[in-house]
């Protein structure tokens, strides 16, 4: 297995910076109210440096929404990770990933999900922001891929399951539960907390 560690990288701090520093400006303004001003104010870097890392503001802003939807799933990698490091038998990774599901899940997600949902959005009208986001959800269907590939060398997982489509699956019914999110008649989460365990427990893992 190839072994997915969730860092973030500081090969330069000043780009790093600033690109944290409109992520937290995004938990609070929408991206086209983001000025040069906020930035270097949040930021304590200046005009020329914020020009010296991103050809233009878009450019920095685009850095910033896809680290933002990536910190996310990241979360999520490294708890399925953390279950795969921790569990020694099919029946303790079942119980363990009955957790994750819930704690993914929940109905208080819903701002995440529905960030989600936008920045992806976002790549339909924009194709220089479908490429920067393509090659980081590459990188996050890999590293959940990763997780299937160990646990199929393990014997939980069947092995006739491709990974990749597997890691796809997963991230596709966590972010479409925003369907229901938007609607007044919501479903029993409860139910739909059993739904993804059916599915988890009779697709993915191995009869043996």
């Amino acid at each position: 297995m190839r072994v997915y560690y969730v860092v973030v990288t500081t090969q330069n701090s000043t780009k790093e910076k600033l690109i944290s520093a409109v992520v937290e400006l995004l938990d609070t303004h929408k991206a086209e109210d983001i000025s040069v001003d906020l930035v270097v104010t949040e930021s304590g870097i200046s005009n020329g440096s914020l020009y010296h890392h991103f050809n233009d503001l878009q450019n920095l802003i685009d850095h910033a929404l896809v680290s933002r939807f990536s910190r996310y799933v990241d979360t999520s990698v490294a708890m399925l990770q953390q279950v795969s490091q921790s569990v020694s038998s099919k029946a303790e990774l079942v119980v363990a990933l009955r957790q994750v599901t819930r704690a993914t899940q929940a109905r208080d997600l819903l701002p995440i999900r529905s960030m989600r949902v936008w920045t992806l959005g976002q790549t339909t009208v924009r194709p220089s922001f479908q490429k920067l986001l393509g090659i980081e959800q590459a990188r996050l269907t890999q590293g959940l891929a990763d997780l299937v590939i160990f646990a199929q060398e393990k014997g939980w997982y069947r092995p006739e399951l491709d990974p990749h489509v597997v890691a796809v699956f997963i991230q596709s019914y966590s972010i479409g539960k925003y369907v229901d999110d938007i609607t007044e008649a919501q479903m029993d989460d409860a139910k739909w907390d059993l739904l993804i365990d059916s599915v988890i427990e009779t697709l993915f893992v191995s009869a043996d």
